[in-house]
């Protein structure tokens, strides 16, 4: 998993994988740990790194997740990545929050608090077009499901998955 933040995503997943995180914050370490052990996940391990430099050999995953974390990095670079670490016919699941609609209000909403936004929100640039940097990496298959949430300017999101 690209970015797990504190594991929250730990309790969706099957417990009888081989669990590996990348998260840069040291501080989250621990609170992964206690919420694989919470969910029931013996298997772990947490590299403390930049998904923008992941530090395994090619082909060594069969499946990478990332939910809402390509906002913050340097998405090209991890998406490749991304691509690099996938085994023949991994997948890369994601959910993220992506740009609204060109010139649509909340593009131009978007736009105009991308800065301060980024600031606040720890790097998140809610103007970011991740659906192009995907596409743009050239995955064997990629399935990309574009639906709203109401709740914030950053509503707009995609989910899917990218098989090597």
């Amino acid at each position: 998993e690209i970015g797990p933040g504190s594991g929250s995503l730990l309790q969706y997943l099957p417990k009888n994988i081989r669990y590996t995180c990348i998260e840069p914050n040291h501080y989250l370490h621990e609170l992964i740990r206690k919420e694989a052990t919470r969910c029931g996940f013996f298997k772990i391990e947490i590299i403390a790194g930049r998904a923008e430099e992941i530090p395994s050999a090619p082909n060594s995953f069969d499946a990478v997740v990332s939910v809402r974390s390509l906002c913050v990095l340097d998405t090209a670079l991890v998406l490749q990545e991304i691509k690099r670490v996938l085994k023949s016919r991994g997948r890369f699941i994601f959910v993220e929050h992506v740009a609204a609609p060109k010139g649509s209000y909340p593009w131009f909403v978007q736009k105009l608090i991308r800065y301060p936004h980024k600031f606040i929100k720890n790097g998140c640039d809610p103007a970011k077009d991740i659906k192009s940097f995907i596409k743009s990496v050239k995955f064997d298959t990629i399935e990309i499901e574009r639906f709203d949430l109401d709740r914030d300017i950053s509503k707009s999101r995609i989910a899917g998955v990218a098989t090597k």
